[in-house]
């Protein structure tokens, strides 16, 4: 008996893999009023049996305080940076390897947990936009300094409130799919039975390695041919569009970023030869955030295991930063890839996070010091 307990509970745990953090149903589960009450009756009174319920408790508001503090440290830490330049130049706590790259992945994580209608939510972040540039003119006028040769400097630090609006209103139509691609896979029949805590509820067999091996070979195919497909459309179409425009109608609007096209290595004058190099560099590093949309939205539509779509997705991002070198015009590249990578584990969760976490809270120490040997301390 005990056996068969340890094993339901291990179905019951491989099942909540592709679990949401903030979701407390288990995908293909259909629950009634007293299965519920038995589950919660059996958390309360035995911690050995895996809880059904959420990973994550929000308090009384409904707000989750984890993430909240991740935000306040990051934002913190940002407001470091920028106060004092050469914690940045430094690479103080290793800052630039992971505090925007977290915020932008909580960004998306949040934005699923979200049920706000899409134009509420991105009025809220424009109403912080418009307050946050109001107090960087009023102080840039203070300072005596010129704000039509420089506009992006001085919207500064609030590029990334409204990088973020342009993120979540590209990631919407997403949002839904990923929604549906979840809700389909809760629907779904598991072929075998268990029974936990005397709930009856069905859960999946244990996944075989040449299953898993299947569905990522599928995902490894999406990857190949979506990044072959935009490498041809980037050379044949694009390029030729976005030269003619940079060179012609757009040409006044790059003059009036100022000084910050030093820093995002926008050519100098209209000569089409440098924006053609330029609008080629550009082009091949949109590829990674490009064929990552179209990983989500046709790997979720033929595997069996959506917690693989994450393992798919990390492979084609970290193939090309391994392989290809990426300027500084990838930072907001960087930033969307974030936040789609946030939005799509809330839906879709990952494959092996228990086991990852595990090992993560055994070890932590020797992942940090793994990261500050491979991390640049200082520029």
């Amino acid at each position: 008996m005990l056996k068969n307990a340890a094993h339901s509970s291990r179905d019951m745990e491989s099942c909540q893999e592709a679990q949401p953090l903030l979701d407390g149903k288990v995908p293909g589960i259909s629950y009634t009023a007293q299965d519920s009450q038995k589950i919660l009756a059996q958390d309360s009174a035995s911690p050995s049996v895996t809880s059904s319920g959420p990973y994550l408790h929000a308090d009384h508001n409904g707000h989750y305080p984890c993430l909240d503090v991740v935000r306040i440290l990051c934002v913190f830490l940002c407001v470091v940076d920028h106060g004092g330049t050469k914690f940045g130049v430094w690479n103080t706590m290793y800052v630039q390897s992971w505090v925007l790259q977290y915020l932008y992945y909580v960004c998306g994580f949040v934005f699923g947990v979200s049920s706000r209608p899409l134009l509420s939510y991105c009025s809220r972040l424009g109403l912080y936009f418009v307050i946050g540039v109001g107090v960087n003119l009023c102080a840039w006028s203070i300072a005596g300094m010129t704000v039509r040769t420089n506009i992006f400097g001085m919207v500064f630090q609030f590029w990334f409130v409204f990088g973020l609006i342009i993120f979540l209103c590209a990631l919407a139509p997403m949002k839904r799919c990923l929604a549906n691609a979840r809700d389909a896979a809760r629907s779904m029949p598991w072929p075998s039975v268990s029974n936990v805590a005397g709930v009856s509820a069905n859960f999946p067999e244990k996944e075989g390695g040449w299953e898993v091996a299947r569905e990522l070979s599928k995902g490894i195919l999406v990857m190949t041919v979506s990044s072959g497909i935009i490498h041809v459309l980037n050379k044949l179409v694009a390029m030729p569009v976005l030269v003619t425009l940079f060179t012609g109608p757009l040409r006044p609007a790059m003059e009036s970023i100022g000084e910050s096209s030093k820093f995002w290595g926008l050519p100098e004058g209209d000569n089409r030869s440098d924006w053609e190099a330029f609008c080629s560099n550009w082009l091949r590093d949109t590829e990674v955030s490009v064929t990552n949309v179209f990983i989500v939205l046709i790997f979720i539509r033929i595997t069996s295991k959506l917690p693989l779509t994450m393992w798919v997705l990390f492979l084609n991002t970290y193939i090309h930063k391994c392989t290809l070198y990426r300027s500084q015009t990838c930072r907001m590249l960087n930033a969307f890839d974030y936040t789609l990578t946030g939005l799509a584990f809330h839906y879709l969760g990952i494959s092996g996070r228990r086991v990852i976490g595990e090992y993560l809270t055994r070890y932590w120490f020797l992942f940090l010091f793994t990261c500050s040997l491979l991390w640049q301390p200082g520029m």
